[in-house]
């Protein structure tokens, strides 16, 4: 029932089903979670992860991994909105504080974030890290290339180049 309704966009009664459900299993909380994340609800997602732990529900590999999910899609989020609002120091911070490796998710934004505030120090540093992230997207070494040139260092555009052809090759080599 919990998918059906989600799937006819219908999130409020999906979600008073499960609350007047008068035993939640493990089976329905996953569903309620993977629907929040699905339509984009992250912090209802978490909602519900907390709940089935007060309702002292075990985690199985499900719910534990569309909690991370929920977690990584919330700090891409932030950081997207924070850059976007031109706080691009404090959107550094966060990225540098975060306990884990970030991942491209939190890095993919920000482009878009150079773009409307031309910080050329933050657009690099996270061209650099999606570079790392993801070698072999081409839209990455195309938007940094962007960046180099309207700073008229056409060497480095060059050099970034001449990095993306012997990557791409590197790519078609192995199978």
């Amino acid at each position: 029932m919990i998918t059906c309704y989600t799937q006819n966009g219908k999130m409020s009664l999906a979600i008073r089903f499960i609350e007047r459900m008068v035993e939640r299993n493990i089976v329905s909380w996953d569903s309620l979670i993977t629907v929040l994340l699905q339509n984009s609800l992250y912090l209802g997602a978490l909602k519900s992860f907390v709940l089935m732990g007060q309702e002292g529900k075990k985690l199985d590999q499900s719910t534990f991994a569309c909690s991370l999910s929920a977690c990584a899609n919330l700090a891409a989020f932030a950081i997207d909105l924070l850059g976007r609002m031109g706080r691009l120091e404090e959107v550094l911070d966060i990225v540098k504080g975060m306990k884990l490796n970030s991942n491209a998710g939190v890095w993919d934004s920000w482009p878009a974030v150079y773009r409307v505030h031309k910080s050329m120090e933050l657009g690099e540093i996270a061209a650099m890290k999606l570079l790392e992230l993801k070698p072999h997207n081409t839209s990455n070494y195309i938007t940094f290339s962007h960046m180099l040139d309207e700073a008229g260092r056409w060497e480095e555009v060059e050099r970034l180049r001449v990095l993306m052809r012997e990557r791409r090759s590197q790519k078609t080599l192995i199978f």
